[in-house]
C-alpha cells in the first residue's frame, strides 16, 4: 500500500511538472506568435514609410517636367498672344517642350524598370548616367535632410 501511495504520489507530481511544461510551451508560442505580429507590423510600417518616401520623390521628379512644361507652353502661348512669334524662338520652345516630356517619360519608365520582377535583357549601360539619374531622383531627400550631394563621373564614361 506504501508502494502505490508513494507511485501515485509520484505519477501525480509527475503530471503537473508535464502540466507546467506544457504550460509554459504555450506560453512561449503564444509569445512568439505575439512577437511574429510584431514583427510583421513593424515591417509594414517600415514599407509604409518607404512607399511615402518614394512617392514623394517621384512626385518632385514628375513635377519638375511638367512645371517645366507648363513655363514653356505658357510663354510660348504668350508670344503668339502678343505677335510676338519669332519661329526660332517659338520651335526652340517647342523643342524644350518635348525633351521635358520625354524626360517625364523616361522617369516613368525608370521607375517600370525598377518595379518589374524577373530578369530582363541584359545590356551595357553607362555608369555615369545610372548614378547621375539616382542623384537626381533623390536630389529632393538630400536637399530636404540639408545634404550636399557633389558627383565626380568617371572621365572614360564607363559602361556596365
Amino acid at each position: 500500500a506504501d508502494l502505490e501511495r508513494r507511485v501515485h504520489e509520484r505519477t501525480a507530481e509527475l503530471a503537473l511538472v508535464n502540466q507546467r511544461l506544457l504550460d509554459e510551451s504555450r506560453q512561449r508560442q503564444d509569445t512568439e506568435e505575439r512577437l511574429r505580429r510584431r514583427q510583421d507590423e513593424l515591417a509594414h510600417v517600415q514599407r509604409l514609410h518607404l512607399v511615402n518616401e518614394m512617392a514623394a520623390a517621384l512626385a518632385h521628379e514628375i513635377h519638375q517636367p511638367l512645371g517645366a512644361i507648363a513655363n514653356y507652353a505658357q510663354a510660348g502661348a504668350r508670344r503668339i498672344r502678343h505677335d510676338q512669334v519669332n519661329p526660332e524662338e517659338l520651335l526652340r520652345i517647342c523643342e524644350r517642350i518635348a525633351s521635358e516630356s520625354l524626360r517625364a517619360g523616361g522617369i516613368l519608365r525608370g521607375l517600370r524598370r525598377l518595379v518589374m520582377r524577373g530578369g530582363g535583357a541584359m545590356e551595357l549601360v553607362d555608369l555615369n548616367r545610372v548614378i547621375a539619374d539616382a542623384s537626381a531622383m533623390l536630389d529632393f531627400q538630400a536637399r530636404r535632410h540639408a545634404v550636399e550631394v557633389e558627383l565626380a563621373p568617371a572621365p572614360e564614361n564607363p559602361a556596365v
